[in-house]
């Protein structure tokens, strides 16, 4: 009898062990973040900080990796707050966290987060995570509006060849544009 009520109680233990350590957890969100980009887990932390983000939620955004996620929703929330999409200015004053922003054109930012490594590397892992606002054209034969209204955002992964080709200084060149004059 004492036997089995032993057994009982260490399988229980073992269930509320496992289930405090299911792949899912908290900790693991943003090491899974740091893993796939091959930064230090304290940059996700530091960037969620920054945004108010609890570690528990960068994974409950939706697809894509944190923060890409999360302005994703966060546009999609100004949308239906506001009845329509956000503007550039309102954009540009939501993104925080990036390490350097590239302006493509008046219809294009490209937000950069986590590092200011934009090649793959046999010698490291890390990499940037980008993603790309783009902006409403005007209709052929409209004037251009100052502040145009958001169209949608992409992920770039910096790791596609066709994206960045080695060659390419697109993206070194924007970064230290953007820090020498930020």
């Amino acid at each position: 009898m004492r036997t089995r009520t032993i057994r009982c109680l260490v399988a229980w233990v073992l269930v509320v062990i496992a289930g405090c350590t299911q792949p899912g957890s908290t900790e693991d969100a943003a090491q899974r973040v740091a893993q796939e980009f091959g930064i230090p887990r304290e940059r996700i932390l530091s960037v969620a900080e920054e945004l108010g983000v609890q570690i528990a939620e960068i994974e409950t955004f939706g697809p894509g990796p944190f923060p890409y996620n999360y302005y994703q929703r966060r546009f999609e929330q100004f949308t239906r707050e506001h009845g329509r999409p956000p503007t550039r200015s309102e954009v540009d004053r939501m993104v925080k966290g990036y390490v350097a922003k590239c302006i493509a054109d008046p219809y294009g930012i490209e937000f950069i987060f986590y590092s200011e490594r934009v090649h793959p590397s046999w010698i490291t892992r890390e990499i940037a995570m980008v993603f790309e606002v783009v902006f409403q054209l005007p209709s052929p034969g409209e004037e251009s509006p100052e502040d145009p209204i958001f169209a949608y955002m992409r992920p770039i992964d910096l790791r596609d060849g066709s994206v960045n080709p080695p060659q390419e200084t697109y993206w070194e060149e924007c970064i230290q544009d953007y820090l020498s004059g930020h």
